[in-house]
């Protein structure tokens, strides 16, 4: 007799350990639905197959009438509890607005963050960020490196430092201190130096994804790069400028001295002279004054 009941005592707890992990699993697959179908607010919809959309709906009627039986239970529940009438109108309020918020996904302050949905399902195709982090090159592979893990206790990789430090260097990420402390400890170890780098991350169905990754070594090489190639052609350019400079200079002398050979001509033939007599006449008297001078 005694072991009969004891193997029904084991049968009702097993029984109402699945049915308290029947009611989560519909809580949840509830909750996964009020975020993720479309509202009035916000007309996004989570990645789903048509079946998985039609058994989320399913479970989710299923829900519905197990939450409209149970109800009134739970308000009797509450209203037996030892609080005050007026906190407890207050609290009703407030989940009662709350579960409003949620299920029409309405994003006003106070009640919900006003970000709560925005990011969770906006369309797959738009989802991309561009964000700043520290990589690890594995001979030609780039992998994250994460800050944050250096402090875990339990979870830590090959460098390892308190959680203090680690929420430091978060709050710091780019100060030069900072990445000398991760090169040093992956020195210490022999793991591969942390390096700063723009990671482009897309977000879809099956996770998120790295699609560009620069290193901010390789940016600002190629910041130089590009600056000494700006600093090559304006040096090229200056010298075209000068060469344009001295072309233009030697024409002018050039057509100043053919000005002058013309003009030196037309005197000769206005004086009877022969224009080489006239100049070396000129540069005669030119010369006869200068030693008069020094005399």
């Amino acid at each position: 007799m005694g072991q009969h009941e004891h193997t029904d005592d084991t049968r009702a707890r097993t029984r109402r350990r699945l049915i308290g992990v029947g009611k989560a699993a519909l809580v949840i697959n509830l909750l996964d639905l009020t975020s993720s179908l479309p509202s009035a607010y916000n007309t996004a919809v989570g990645a789903r197959s048509t079946i998985e959309l039609v058994l989320q709906l399913a479970l989710a009627l299923v829900a519905v009438v197990w939450i409209g039986r149970a109800l009134p239970g739970w308000l009797r529940t509450l209203n037996r509890a030892p609080i005050p009438r007026g906190p407890r109108y207050v609290i009703g309020l407030v989940l009662a607005t709350q579960l409003v918020y949620v299920f029409f996904k309405i994003e006003a302050y106070p009640m919900t963050n006003v970000g709560m949905f925005t990011y969770g399902i906006k369309p797959w195709a738009d989802v991309t960020r561009v964000r700043s982090r520290y990589v690890q090159d594995f001979d030609g592979e780039l992998r994250p490196f994460s800050i944050r893990q250096t402090g875990d206790p339990l979870f830590h990789g090959a460098i390892q430092t308190d959680w203090e430090t680690a929420l430091i260097m978060i709050r710091h990420t780019r100060h030069k201190k900072v990445h000398d402390e991760l090169v040093r400890l992956a020195d210490e170890v022999g793991e591969p130096r942390p390096q700063l780098a723009d990671m482009t991350l897309r977000f879809d169905a099956d996770g998120m994804h790295m699609e560009r990754v620069v290193l901010h070594a390789e940016r600002r090489r190629q910041k130089r790069e590009k600056a000494r190639r700006e600093k090559l052609r304006k040096q090229k350019r200056a010298q075209r400028e000068q060469r344009k400079q001295r072309a233009k200079a030697r024409a002018e002398r050039a057509r100043a001295t053919a000005k002058a050979k013309t003009d030196a001509a037309a005197r000769g033939l206005e004086t009877g002279e022969p224009a080489s007599a006239s100049a070396e006449g000129k540069r005669g008297a030119a010369r006869s004054s200068a030693a008069g001078e020094v005399d």
